[in-house]
């Protein structure tokens, strides 16, 4: 499954927050991939995850981040690129129409999923 923020939900903000803080480090206690549903909440997801990746604390053995369907921006793929741990990128349709986005992030750092029916 995925854990993150979706701002288009009608769960309030801060509860989507405080879960996926827990789920983070659930991730980390136990060394493993969190796969990241982000909607309109890339700003938040970020704080979020450099209180627990950023520059500041220890590399995270075991735990990658999968940012799936990533409709972020280029400057967050840099500030994603830039944690302490793997971060990996799976892309939906619409982030051919954002070749800025795709230049900024590594083809050894893509992936391919498949979310139908989308």
């Amino acid at each position: 499954g995925e854990a993150g923020l979706d701002w288009k939900r009608k769960v309030p903000k801060q509860l989507q927050k405080d879960i996926f803080e827990e789920h983070v480090k659930l991730a980390i206690e136990f060394r493993r991939p969190i796969s990241i549903h982000c909607v309109k909440a890339h700003g938040a997801l970020l704080e979020i995850l450099a209180r627990h990746f950023g520059k500041d604390v220890s590399q995270k053995e075991g735990v990658s981040l999968i940012m799936h369907s990533y409709s972020g921006s280029a400057e967050q793929v840099k500030a994603l690129l830039g944690l302490r741990t793997s971060v990996y990128f799976s892309l939906s349709m619409m982030a051919l129409k954002k070749p800025e986005v795709l230049k900024e992030i590594p083809e050894d750092n893509l992936i391919i999923e498949t979310d139908a029916p989308y």
